[in-house]
């Protein structure tokens, strides 16, 4: 699943092309189908189970009622690391080479060089969030893809709080988005990979023509970069428009809901119109730009004071800003305005 690297220099319409999916389009088959169900369609999995019950209770309501119940009991109680301790990794690594095949994934860089002897790990800012941020999946460890770096996925806590679906994640060796475990990382020379913008980018997907970023109040990773000395990355997946439709809440009610729970409350749906299913297949392409270079007098004592981390941080913007707007004509995207609130 390795492209060969074309090391040309770059231009405004030519990037190294470093590597992605053997497939040049998406790769829909039963198996590929069933990976990505089991990493993204574990909330239709639910409602699939009660229909389920409801069929057996019109012969045995009670023990179809205990069933459901003990089953979703058990995975409950389960530790997060359970997929893990019964089949090792192995069917993470089997979902993530499937699901690059299924969004026939690839990845572009502006400066590989300069990511492959970056001679620390980084913090690679992916954006857009969309309904769901399938586009992570193209840092994984498994594919091997970002030369001198393995990466870890950072997602909401809230995936690791649902029964299964917490196994799972464990099994793509996915990481809660906290500021210790982004910091635990870090000094273990792990690189991370993370949506700055998050859940709020949802509330702004109805905007046709438009994608809407939320970064000018997330100064925190701008923070731990600066603190742990790890240059931030832009980068910008495009393709992820229609993966899902969708109709959610609006409003602040929905948006502190959005904030507690990491979850923007509403529905959606993909392939086959199944709710909370797996998304429709699309050619998905991560351009990954140059690492920011950190600011000269960073603090010995790793408190950068508030006004450098602003500098850095708005210096991040722009460079999301000009990725996106260098390559979206190339991607076929010249009529969409991006905006950052």
């Amino acid at each position: 699943m390795r492209i060969a690297d074309n090391s040309t220099p770059l231009t405004t319409t030519a990037l190294q092309t470093k590597v992605g999916s053997a497939t040049a389009r998406p790769k829909v088959g039963i198996a590929n189908v069933v990976a990505v169900w089991l990493w993204l369609g574990w909330i239709a999995n639910y409602w699939f189970s009660v229909v389920l019950a409801c069929a057996l209770a019109w012969l045995r309501w009670r023990t179809a009622l205990g069933c459901l119940v003990g089953f979703y009991a058990l995975l409950f109680a389960l530790p997060r690391d359970a997929g893990v301790q019964m089949f090792g990794s192995t069917i993470g690594r089997w979902i993530v080479r499937r699901a690059a095949e299924y969004f026939a994934m690839r990845v572009l860089f502006e400066d590989v060089h300069a990511i492959r002897d970056s001679g620390s790990p980084l913090i690679f800012a992916l954006e857009p969030h969309d309904v769901l941020p399938v586009s992570m999946l193209a840092f994984h460890a498994t594919l091997d893809w970002i030369p001198g770096h393995v990466c870890a996925g950072l997602m909401t806590s809230a995936v690791f709080r649902l029964p299964g679906m917490k196994s799972v994640y464990s099994m793509l060796s996915a990481h809660s988005v906290d500021r210790a475990t982004f910091s635990r990382l870090l000094q273990r020379g792990t690189s991370v990979c993370f949506c700055p913008g998050g859940v709020q980018e949802v509330i702004h997907l109805e905007r046709e023509n438009e994608v809407v970023l939320f970064l000018n109040a997330r100064l925190g990773f701008a923070k731990l970069a600066l603190q742990h000395r790890t240059p931030a990355v832009p980068a910008f997946t495009f393709g992820l428009a229609g993966t899902y439709s969708h109709r959610f809440m609006r409003g602040p009610i929905a948006e502190r809901i959005a904030r507690t729970i990491g979850f923007l409350p509403g529905v959606f749906w993909g392939l086959g119109a199944i709710p909370f299913g797996p998304p429709r297949p699309r050619t998905l392409t991560t351009v990954i730009g140059k690492p920011l270079p950190l600011p000269a007098g960073l603090p010995a004592d790793g408190s950068p004071p508030p006004e450098m981390v602003r500098e850095y941080h708005g210096q991040f913007v722009v460079a999301m800003r000009a990725l996106f707007e260098t390559h979206k004509a190339a991607m076929g995207m010249s009529q969409v305005c991006l905006r950052i609130i």
